[in-house]
């Protein structure tokens, strides 16, 4: 026997198996339905169509207190008379372990859900006599399912506690670690500038080109100058890239370009050294080179150069990958107007900037 299914391709059916649809499966369902409801239903009860009338009964998940809390509504359904009413049973986990235990004693003792229904209703309590029904205390008795054999020298312990550590601690390291990383993530950014001021030691041998003592030589804010340039070139290529298509087709070189971890590593990441690299070196060469009457001005030239800059070559990128190696590539905003919107939000950040200085 085969299911059909009409939206899956054909692949060596034998046309003369019997094909399963969705409807036939369906109507089967109703035909068992309407011969259940005959045995658990009076003649009274049974006059609507399965069709139209479906009830289900449906038990959550949740361990040994989903299967307790279950248990009570099934006694509080059976007290009622209303168990015999459901036609279907959906449990899940601790739900699961309840409906497995009420379809088995329906199985094994070969009787139905209103034999069933009587036992389960809560019988008024004698003392001294046990008022609950033999399967109902074999339920309580196995409860620990999990660890039926108690104990510190059983297997059942041990290989709980196995489970359970393993469960445990392999959730803990992956959060614990991404929770560690994004912490550590700004002391790095910290730590850069004294990082870079260890490459004054390369000052040295190139002191004496300025006329000034090796550790003021200031050899390391011009390398995180070129080291900046460096990143923001290269990630502002990939932004030029990216810009090529709004949809690239699948398949193709630029879709794999486009793809969000491709954008973390040639775009975000390059960008964010980028920032980092020159805030250091402007911040040694403005502070000290630079006169404090001239420090705006040359604070937003900069920002203001450096940041339409790098959306020029972006947009040249983009021109040469067009004309070079997609030519038929379609989308992503026009030049005229990106550069605009990216000098009027340079000249908003380095304002800012300025205003808190």
């Amino acid at each position: 026997m085969q299911i059909w299914d009409s939206t899956r391709p054909k692949k060596n059916v034998n046309e003369n198996a019997a094909r399963i649809t969705v409807s036939d499966v369906l109507h089967n369902e109703l035909q068992q339905i309407r011969s259940s409801r005959v045995e658990r239903l009076e003649a009274k009860e049974n006059t609507r169509d399965p069709a139209n009338s479906l009830i289900g009964l449906a038990f959550s998940g949740g361990g040994i207190r989903s299967a307790t809390f279950n248990l009570g509504i099934l006694q509080g359904l059976a007290r009622l008379g209303l168990l015999c009413k459901f036609d279907y049973l959906s449990t899940v986990s601790g739900g699961g372990y309840l409906g497995s235990w009420l379809m088995a004693w329906m199985h094994h003792q070969k009787i139905g859900i209103k034999e069933v229904e009587r036992k389960l209703a809560p019988a008024a309590y004698v003392p001294q006599k046990v008022t609950e029904a033999p399967e109902l205390r074999f339920l309580r008795n196995y409860s620990n399912y999990l660890t039926p054999r108690t104990g510190l020298l059983s297997a059942d312990f041990w290989a709980f506690l196995a489970s359970y550590l393993r469960n445990t601690l392999l959730n803990l390291i992956i959060l614990l670690l991404a929770l560690l990383s994004l912490l550590l993530l700004p002391r790095s950014i910290v730590y850069l500038p004294l990082v870079l001021d260890r490459f004054d030691d390369w000052g040295y041998g190139l002191a004496w080109l300025t006329a000034k003592t090796p550790t003021e030589s200031g050899f390391a804010q011009y390398w995180a100058l070129v080291a900046g340039l460096a990143f923001g070139l290269f990630g502002v290529v990939g932004m030029g890239l990216n810009l090529c298509w709004v949809n690239p087709p699948k398949g193709s070189k630029i879709c794999s370009i486009a793809k969000p971890w491709a954008i973390q590593a040639f775009i975000l990441v390059p960008l964010f050294l980028s920032a980092a690299l020159f805030s250091y070196g402007l911040d040694q060469i403005l502070r000290y080179d630079v006169p404090r009457d001239y420090l705006l001005f040359w604070t937003m030239s900069i920002g203001l150069g450096a940041y339409g800059s790098f959306w020029i070559i972006a947009c040249v990128a983009r021109w040469l990958a067009r004309l070079l190696v997609w030519p038929s590539c379609n989308g992503g905003p026009a030049a005229w107007v990106i550069l605009p919107t990216s000098f009027l939000a340079g000249a908003s950040a380095v304002s800012c900037f300025c205003r808190t200085q």
